[in-house]
C-alpha cells in the first residue's frame, strides 16, 4: 500500500490515487489473490481415515476437505485503496491453526504469509 503521507518526486498523489483504484490493479490484485487461495488449499490438511494417526473413521464434525474447501477469496476495497482478502471462513480453521489438545497446529497461516509477503 503506497502511504499517502509521503511525496514522490514527479508524480502527483491525484496519479497515484487514479492508477492504486485502476481496473488493471483490481485485476491483478485479485490474481494474486486467487493464486494465495490455490497455494493455501493445496498445503490445507483433510481428513483421510486411512492415515494410521487418526483415531477415528470419520471427522468429528463436518465432512473430509471442509476446512480447505472453505478458504475463499474476498474483495474488501475501500476508500484507501483495493483489497483482496483470502481466509478460511471453515468453525475449525483455529483448531487447525493453532492445534488441540488431541490434534496438532498446523500453523497454515505463517506457511502462507511467508512464500507472499514481503518483509
Amino acid at each position: 500500500m503506497f502511504r499517502k503521507n509521503k511525496k514522490v518526486k514527479g508524480i502527483s498523489q491525484e496519479q497515484i490515487d487514479k492508477i492504486m483504484h485502476s481496473d488493471a490493479v483490481n485485476i491483478k490484485v485479485s490474481q494474486k489473490a486467487v493464486e494465495v487461495q490455490t497455494f493455501w488449499k493445496s498445503i490445507a490438511p483433510v481428513f483421510d481415515p486411512n492415515d494410521p494417526r487418526e483415531h477415528r473413521k470419520e471427522p468429528k464434525s463436518g465432512q473430509p476437505g471442509d476446512y480447505r474447501d472453505s478458504v475463499i477469496v474476498k474483495n474488501v476495497t475501500d476508500a484507501d485503496g483495493i483489497r483482496w482478502r483470502v481466509k478460511p471462513t471453515d468453525f475449525k480453521s483455529k483448531w487447525i491453526e493453532f492445534g488441540t489438545k488431541n490434534e496438532p497446529e498446523h500453523a497454515l497461516v505463517p506457511k502462507v504469509m511467508a512464500r507472499y509477503r514481503k518483509p
